[in-house]
């Protein structure tokens, strides 16, 4: 049974601090959600609770804390973060850097092969988190596609590090050692044999062929037969299934993916180094390393020697004990893991253990007779913007279509196109083409109309929304508000009736009622004594009491930072939702300074004008760049403290610039350019909104300065502020008639790779 126990934190406030938003993922331990940090500046987070059934599991609690321990201790921006931590008897939860995007598993799976560009630019940002990573001592183990996020700027973040081996991680079981997914597990995660930073090179590598590709080195009918295939067999080579790939590429490739750790890359950034060095030169050919693997080999690996057939006779020989110990192995693995994980996550044997064991190690995508799924049915549901994204998740196309049936509730969906009833099952449309569903979405004129989504609102801005959503027909006063204690903003509507999205007959509204958040429920408590004493432990004691306050400064003759008096007295009994007002001496009047207006100055010119008149050091003054429609860009559009203001003491004062980054950039359609002149596509860039834009001029028989593509395709929806870059024709080959602008084994660019790494520090 799945574990909703979720779906009681939607719009809750979390241990008083963050305030759940909505589910962004489920998985068989554990669920995302995304939430508000209330006291971080209302930052958006990721929260990751273990699922209840597992609270008292001790394995998938430690697994849970093993990921919040391997990340703490790193700090990459190609590795996703975590702020917090909590580990108890009901609730286990990590909090952690909210990720817009999606996984490069659903991205492979919608595209299929990616162009070698950007499969190569994926796989460097990843490499240099494994890099930053293994130098903290961390192996991450279970790298592949699943637990890479795609972010929509291009850039990569590597998450889920629970089964990662740390530096003070306990030694490994002999399930530990084959733990992993095995679609991209080392052929020594598989073997049970030493896991160290190679393993994690064997994973990019097999992630990178099938970026290329489109397909998985390794497939067959069940996990064991795959991992088996990845002890004692060679891949196809890459530039079978897709020729385009250049030659050096498919080298490194296949280097990464050597069945020796001893025969891979010496580390993650020796191979980062030699893709940036093939990205380089794509048309160089690596000396000492093979074109592809098995029969067709085009050389030997480095460090090893041919052998007679004799010998690889004898090989294959010696070798058969060895497999067949180790596909023993692995099979007493797979039960013991699978018998648990099947129990705890509800997984049927009605289809047989083998079909079972797929459900564990995620390879239902090699079975074909799993390519198809039920149609989904939206019929009879209230359509909203997020049902559309599900589907649009699952590989729809969307599209939406008026009706109207008086019959039925307003914003129901009254039919759909495919029909579920004559077409129960369609091929998975995240494994082909995008299939289209059509929904007829009933729509009644002047009828009905959407509660408005006034949560977390002021009560005077929830009101205001209403009024004017329903275009006069409620009236402010009409509206009823009802006071509770508890966590929260105090003063924000945290729930109302009807709840956000309910359609709403306006002949006929409901009583529309608003509760309003009202802090945690006062107490009864009796003021302290803190006359005379200095500030700071004058706060601490008040704050020990449950006691709010707000500081007042006096010009006296006691000493600076000394409480003078309080506006309760000591002794007094009162109710601890009364703010104390605690003032507090100042020496005199010389120790008063005004802060300068630096509006509309630039940054530097505000930094030495504060510091001149404080007399403080200029890094002691914090630059915050924030977007401003109405001010220009690298001008300061406000300070802190406000221009004009008294400063009463500099020493202790924080002082902060806003600097305008210029308009808000927005988010804009991707314009058809290949093809065009630069100038055109420039100018049709230009009209989008997109200002960051740079060129790379490529061999190509085009004519020059044609735009032969660009990093985004025509009509992706990206931020303005995006750079976009064009790969220009610089028109070389237009009168080669044997022209060929794709690298081939014939290029005269050769390098030894071996060279290259000991130039580039390899370890």
């Amino acid at each position: 049974m799945m574990d909703n126990s979720f779906e009681k934190l939607i719009n809750r406030v979390l241990d008083g601090r963050y305030k759940i938003e909505n589910v962004v993922g489920i998985g068989g331990m554990a669920y995302v959600l995304k939430a508000t940090d209330l006291k971080d500046d209302n930052k958006t987070v990721a929260i990751k609770i273990l699922n209840e059934e597992y609270n008292g599991d001790e394995n998938a609690v430690k697994r849970f804390v093993n990921e919040s321990e391997a990340v703490k201790m790193v700090d990459s921006p190609y590795i996703v973060k975590i702020f917090d931590i909590a580990i108890s008897d009901n609730l286990n939860y990590i909090v952690m850097e909210f990720i817009d995007g999606i996984t490069l598993k659903d991205y492979i799976d919608k595209v299929g092969a990616l162009g070698w560009k950007e499969a190569v630019h994926y796989v460097r940002q990843i490499l240099k988190a494994l890099s930053h990573a293994h130098e903290k001592g961390i192996i991450h183990r279970d790298i592949k596609p699943q637990n890479i996020m795609l972010l929509r700027d291009g850039k990569v973040k590597v998450t889920d590090f629970g089964i990662a081996k740390t530096p003070t991680s306990e030694p490994l079981t002999m399930t530990d050692k084959a733990i992993g997914t095995v679609n991209y597990i080392s052929p020594e995660q598989a073997s049970g044999g030493k896991v160290d930073e190679k393993s994690d090179l064997y994973s990019v590598g097999v992630m990178l062929y099938e970026m290329l590709t489109g397909t998985l080195p390794f497939k067959a009918d069940s996990p064991v037969a795959v991992a088996m295939m990845q002890v004692s067999e060679e891949p196809v080579s890459p530039r079978e299934i897709n020729p385009q790939i250049p030659v050096g590429l498919e080298q490194i490739v296949l280097k990464s993916m050597n069945k020796s750790p001893e025969e891979r890359f010496g580390c993650a950034s020796s191979m980062e180094k030699a893709l940036e060095y093939f990205t380089k030169n794509p048309a160089v050919v690596f000396t000492g390393v093979p074109t592809s693997v098995g029969g067709n080999s085009a050389g030997t690996l480095v460090g090893r020697h041919p052998k007679d057939d004799e010998d690889e006779e004898n090989e294959r020989k010696s070798m058969f004990p060895i497999i067949l110990g180790v596909t023993a192995a692995f099979i007493v693995v797979c039960i013991i893991v699978g018998i648990v994980l099947l129990v705890s996550s509800g997984v049927s044997f009605d289809d047989g253990f083998a079909g079972a064991l797929d459900k564990i190690f995620n390879v239902e995508e090699n079975n074909s007779d799993k390519n198809n799924v039920p149609l989904a049915n939206c019929i009879g549901e209230m359509y909203t913007e997020e049902l559309k994204s599900g589907l649009e998740e699952k590989g729809y196309r969307v599209v939406i279509k008026d009706d109207e049936d008086r019959s039925k509730p307003n914003n129901m969906i009254i039919r759909q196109d495919p029909d579920p009833e004559t077409t129960p099952e369609i091929k998975n449309p995240l494994l082909g083409s995008r299939r289209t569903l059509t929904l007829y979405v009933n729509r009644i004129p002047g009828s009905y109309i959407k509660m408005p989504d006034c949560l977390d609102m002021s009560i005077e801005d929830a009101k205001a929304m209403i009024v004017d959503a329903f275009g006069g027909a409620v009236a402010a006063a009409d509206i009823k508000e009802t006071e509770v204690f508890r966590e929260g903003t105090k003063g924000n509507v945290f729930e109302c009736q009807p709840s956000p999205g309910t359609p709403i007959d306006l002949e006929n509204i409901p009583a529309i009622k608003l509760y309003i958040c009202n802090g945690v429920e006062p107490e009864e408590v009796v003021m302290p004594s803190v006359v005379g004493l200095p500030k700071d432990e004058a706060y601490s004691i008040l704050k020990e009491n449950k006691i709010t306050y707000t500081e007042t400064r006096e010009y006296s003759d006691a000493p600076s930072n000394t409480v003078l008096r309080t506006s309760v007295e000591e002794g007094e009994k009162f109710m601890n939702d009364v703010e104390v007002i605690v003032y507090v001496s100042e020496k005199n009047r010389s120790e008063s300074f005004i802060m300068p207006d630096c509006i509309g100055t630039n940054k530097n010119s505000a930094i030495v004008k504060i510091a001149s008149r404080f007399r403080i050091s200029e890094d002691r003054i914090a630059v915050v760049e924030e977007y401003n429609d109405n001010v220009a860009k690298d001008k300061v559009f406000a300070t802190e403290p406000a221009a004009e203001t008294m400063v009463l003491n500099p020493a202790e004062t924080s002082f902060v610039v806003y600097v305008s980054r210029g308009r808000q950039p927005k988010d804009a359609e991707m314009p058809y350019v290949e093809g065009k002149p630069l100038s055109e596509a420039g100018i049709l860039l230009d009209n989008a909104g997109f200002g960051n834009i740079s060129t790379d001029y490529v061999d190509s028989s085009a004519k020059r300065n044609t735009v032969l593509y660009a990093n985004y395709s025509v009509g992706a929806i990206i931020s303005q502020d995006t750079e976009i870059v064009l790969m220009v024709s610089n028109g070389s080959l237009a009168d080669d008639e044997g022209g060929n602008n794709d690298a081939s084994e014939d290029s005269e660019d050769t390098s030894n790779m071996d060279e290259l790494l000991d130039m580039a520090g390899r370890q």
